[in-house]
């Protein structure tokens, strides 16, 4: 057996040498095209599945059973669109879960009135938000009673300017 040399370790648990590579100067790699285009979705959907509802749990055992390196696989997860897949998978999942989740939120109601679970869900998968437009009415301000025309020139200058007295101002408007 083959003992491994100890290295020094500094107080925050790294090691004191550290011997960095720098690669070669020149244009970054491109990304590599996919080989098996089919796993890879297979992957990106295994991925997107909570770990209860998957058939194979382990990464090594799926990549068994689809013929594939365990190094690929992690080697896929660092591509750029792998977790944006991923994303749209999980949401094509949920969306299907979305009747179960309105039915607990009514249960739930009905019975203790706690549904900050329901709104997260909502908010998550449907794209809800609970933002209400204002509703914009279309009155026009024909004038306003009580007012003279001096009053109202007086407005228009700047706020230290103008001292009138509105008390009995009545907005009038036109339906």
């Amino acid at each position: 057996m083959k003992k491994h040399k100890r290295m020094p370790v500094s107080k925050y648990g790294f090691p004191r040498k550290i011997k960095i590579v720098n690669r070669k100067p020149g244009r970054p790699k491109k990304p590599r095209a996919l080989m098996k285009e089919n796993v890879y979705e297979a992957f990106c959907e295994w991925s997107a599945k909570p770990t209860p509802l998957k058939e194979i749990k382990l990464l090594r055992d799926w990549a068994k059973k689809w013929g594939v390196s365990p190094d690929t696989l992690t080697r896929w997860k660092n591509r750029q669109d792998f977790w944006e897949k991923v994303a749209e998978w999980r949401i094509n999942w949920a969306r299907d879960k979305t009747s179960d989740v309105v039915n607990g939120l009514y249960k739930r109601a009905a019975t203790r009135g706690e549904a900050s679970e329901v709104k997260l869900w909502m908010q998550l998968i449907e794209d809800w938000s609970e933002k209400v437009t204002p509703v914009k009415q279309d009155i026009t301000i024909v004038g306003i009673r009580g007012i003279t025309k001096e009053d109202l020139d007086r407005l228009k200058q700047p706020p230290e300017q103008n001292a009138i007295d509105a008390e009995d101002a009545e907005i009038v408007v036109e339906d």
